[in-house]
């Protein structure tokens, strides 16, 4: 176990012992060993004995070959007219192929399917990405003892170096994540392209890092928090979700300390703040803490809570000032966030974990390393190729010193408190901010600086969509009431069946309403109860439709404190 409570990846020696000789005393394992020899066994991750590696007379761990230092593969991969055009229906099937090495090695039949979400999928006219099963239609073959693994095309980042980055970052904190490569991948009688080669999460993956590997592992899926209906991708666990319900379950109760309590309870904590802080720490805006996306999550059989393991780094380092410590996020973040207690044990791992990313000069260093060993081989692709590549990661270096530099700063920044808000008193809600689905719809402030501010929303064009004025505060806990007035005109509704024009509230909980055709001021009065230590509310005005506009005085925006 290492210090934060994983099982350290073991060698092909632990492995053996484990799978292979546990006490039943050495006449047992002589027969066996004669079978390794003549040939015919298997190693523990089922690969042929072709595959087992042997250095002074000990296994290795196989699947460490793929990824060690320096080593670029080159891949051929050979698909039929018949399987291109199966892949490229819209449900992603797997078809047969062929997998070729330099090396030499062939596998004839191998699963492959197209991968990716918004943003990175491609079709197989562009630079697809692929998800490769060695067994799917031949059980037992293996790619140097892994069974799964992906083909990432990397056209969101130029650098081909954000995913290795993360999962290198990730390891360093000794948090399981997949291993990344890169590979040059010739398909068909195409031209080489380089692609990211990343480890696939499956059980030969789980075992590296978990004493048991029967738990349910879970695909987050695209933009899907603990309450969606999850693919499960492996594990003999429960097959109705319920493991999955107990958490968002107990974690949407309305009792606030029911929440609090539900986290320890049904996931490992101090491994979640430790995946919260480094999804934070290297700005993975399209992770589970931040946006719900991008996870896998695995039920260990032997802690009986739940993991969350990281996946699709590849956009990372963007944001540099991207907030470490956001009250707002995923469900499980959120509750971490709204907690007094689970919010100063988080800012704890952020400090914990700083040595990793400041001073920067031990990334900065792997970062050329890792980025010299693509230069050998990018001359393949061109030297235009080559030269951009170069600048890309001059500027990804850059972006990480930034990024150190803002994680320090923000360790040193006054922690937020909450809007003072005496007791059945009242204080005005500042500022605002618009947003607009499109250009054609204009959000504005008309009387800026008097005592007549006005908050405008106008439709210009034909074109429907929806425009808001947002104010976001921090709010303790107590029981709140919202006061203003707006008044609109010449609304017309999406259509038929969304005939509510008229939005405020806050994102929690928002009241539509339809136009009658008054055009004089209207009142609004709501109701905010807060049962958390402390929560980020996002108040909002708006209208949606085909055609209309929205006014909103803005002085008589205020909250007041009713307990």
């Amino acid at each position: 176990m290492n210090r934060f409570g994983f099982q350290h990846a073991l060698s092909m020696p632990d492995l053996a012992l484990r799978d292979f000789f546990p006490s039943w005393g050495i006449i047992y394992m002589l027969p066996l060993a004669m079978v390794l020899l003549l040939g015919v066994g298997c190693d523990s991750s089922g690969s042929s004995r072709s595959e087992r590696q042997r250095s002074k007379g000990k296994d290795l761990d196989p699947t460490a070959e793929v990824f060690s230092t320096g080593r670029v593969h080159e891949l051929r991969l050979s698909i039929t007219q018949s399987n291109i055009d199966k892949l490229q229906r819209d449900e992603r099937p797997y078809v047969r192929a062929s997998l070729i090495e330099s090396a030499g090695s062939t596998f004839p039949r191998i699963g492959i399917k197209l991968k990716g979400s918004a943003g990175s999928f491609q079709g197989f006219d562009g630079k697809p990405g692929f998800t490769i099963n060695m067994d799917k239609y031949e059980k037992g073959v293996r790619f140097h003892s892994l069974d799964k693994f992906h083909l990432n095309n990397s056209v969101q980042d130029e650098t081909y170096l954000n995913e290795w980055l993360g999962s290198e970052i990730f390891r360093r904190a000794g948090y399981p994540a997949p291993r990344v490569a890169h590979a040059t991948v010739t398909i068909n009688d195409r031209s080489p392209q380089l692609y990211i080669l990343r480890e696939g999460y499956d059980t030969i993956f789980i075992r590296r890092f978990f004493k048991s590997s029967k738990g349910n592992l879970y695909d987050g899926g695209f933009v899907q928090d603990l309450d969606a209906e999850l693919e499960k991708d492996c594990g003999e666990g429960v097959d109705d979700h319920s493991d999955l319900r107990a958490i968002s379950e107990r974690l949407g109760s309305e009792d606030f300390q029911e929440r609090v309590n539900g986290v320890s309870a049904l996931i490992d904590l101090d491994q979640f703040l430790t995946f919260f802080a480094l999804e934070r720490m290297v700005a993975h805006w399209d992770g589970y803490c931040n946006n719900a996306n991008n996870y896998r999550l695995y039920f260990d059989p032997e802690s009986k809570r739940a993991v969350f393991l990281p996946h699709g780094m590849d956009q990372i380092f963007g944001d540099m000032g991207m907030p470490l410590f956001e009250p707002n996020g995923a469900l499980v973040a959120r509750v971490v966030m709204s907690s007094d207690k689970l919010r100063s044990q988080y800012r704890d791992k952020v400090r914990e974990l700083l040595p990793i990313f400041n001073p920067p000069d031990s990334l900065i260093d792997a970062i050329d390393a890792k980025s010299a060993e693509l230069q050998e081989i990018a001359g393949v692709f061109g030297e235009e190729f080559r030269e951009q590549h170069r600048h890309q990661v001059n500027d990804l270096k850059q972006r990480v010193r930034e990024r150190a530099a803002n994680i320090v700063a923000q360790l040193e920044e006054e922690i937020p408190a909450p809007l003072d808000i005496p007791l059945l008193g009242f204080v005005p809600l500042d500022p605002w901010y618009p947003g607009t689905d499109h250009d054609q719809i204009t959000a504005s402030i008309s009387g800026e600086d008097t005592s007549d501010e006005v908050l405008d929303v106008n439709f210009c064009g034909g074109q429907p969509g929806m425009g808001a004025w947002r104010c976001p505060v921090l709010l303790a806990r107590g029981r709140y009431r919202l006061h203003g007035r707006f008044r609109v005109a010449e609304l017309q509704p999406l259509d038929s069946e969304n005939l509510e024009t008229i939005v405020y509230g806050t994102q929690r909980d928002e009241r539509w309403l339809r136009w009658d055709g008054d055009l004089n001021w209207q009142e609004i009065a709501m109701e905010i109860k807060v049962v958390e230590d402390r929560v980020g509310i996002e108040f909002l005005v708006g209208i949606r439709g085909a055609a209309g506009k929205l006014e909103v005085d803005k002085k008589s925006l205020r909250l007041e404190r009713l307990e």
